[in-house]
């Protein structure tokens, strides 16, 4: 029997005045030198300027600009490397006329429809990150962001292909590996844009294009492990 499962990626911009944003949270920085003052203003001025370059990943000063959706048609999960009984669909919504919550509103809707979702980092952080936007917009999302990743009806690949690599078994310091470096090893094609050279109001198309990719190289991961996948989410 067939199931519809939804990829899922956002992409977001840090707001021009995103220091202001971050300002009152700076308050509460801890720095490890406490006696000599001038190296503890050094490392604050050091952790504020690297809180302000990574602002467009925290919902407190940024906004989410576009959302790719992978309509994921499975025909047969006992033929998961079979081109012939497996689909996916790529939609990309573009934000409009800087209208953040008319764009999630209309995410909201085609999420709606499902009770799968697959991702790559969404419960660190493509769902949280909706969640809170969407408190902030007026726009309840209820997703699964739990820490029982594939019981839920959330397949986390980050997660998933990390836990099965067992990469902290050789160098327990890695938290994370990023899906650039998963699509180059699993011989993916394409190349891993850097999100942060382009510009979605000055070339919307480039965005777009980059944020496609993403969906496409989560569904090629996706159908090497999707067998995996057994979780169901009820809201």
């Amino acid at each position: 029997m067939g199931r519809r499962i939804l990829i899922i990626d956002i992409e977001t911009v840090a707001y021009d005045n995103a220091h202001e944003c971050l300002e009152p949270f700076m308050e509460e920085m801890k720095t490890r030198n406490k006696k000599d003052l001038e190296k503890l203003a050094e490392e604050i001025t050091e952790k504020k300027a690297k809180m302000i370059r990574k602002s467009a990943l925290t919902p407190m000063a940024s906004k989410v600009v576009a959302i790719g959706f992978g309509h994921v048609n499975l025909k047969d999960m006992d033929n998961p490397f079979d081109e012939d009984v497996t689909s996916c669909e790529t939609e990309l919504l573009l934000i409009e006329n800087e209208d953040e919550r008319g764009l999630l509103l209309r995410a909201k809707e085609v999420m709606d429809k499902y009770n799968e979702y697959v991702t790559f980092n969404g419960r660190g952080f493509d769902f949280p990150y909706l969640m809170f936007r969407g408190a902030i917009n007026n726009v309840p999302f209820n997703l699964p962001i739990g820490k029982y990743n594939n019981k839920d009806g959330h397949f986390d690949l980050a997660i998933h292909i990390y836990n099965l690599s067992l990469i902290a078994n050789i160098d327990s310091t890695v938290q994370y590996v990023s899906m650039k470096k998963w699509i180059r090893f699993f011989g993916i094609s394409g190349e891993k844009k850097n999100v942060m050279d382009m510009d979605y109001l000055t070339n919307p198309q480039e965005f777009l294009d980059y944020l496609g990719e993403d969906i496409r190289f989560t569904w090629e991961m996706f159908k090497r492990f999707q067998n995996h996948f057994e979780g169901r989410f009820s809201r």
